[in-house]
């Protein structure tokens, strides 16, 4: 039994599906906790972000953004 636990690693892998999942909490967690090494981890250079106001920012824009104080 053993022997076949250790064979068969490959069933524990997450799924893409559950790989974007958790790449999305990690970027919702360090949004909150204002964790500016985790938010320039997890987004990407180009990114944009855009505003329903059709405000554009660069990814340096909305990581200060992320990081001000809150009102």
């Amino acid at each position: 039994v053993m022997t076949l636990m250790l064979g068969l690693p490959g069933l524990w892998a997450a799924t893409p599906e559950e790989e974007v999942k958790a790449a999305i909490e990690q970027w919702k967690t360090a949004a909150i906790q204002k964790d500016k090494a985790t938010l320039e981890k997890t987004m990407h250079p180009a990114v944009t972000y855009s505003h329903s106001n059709a405000k554009m920012e660069t990814r340096e824009e909305a990581i200060a953004a992320f990081l001000a104080p809150s009102m």
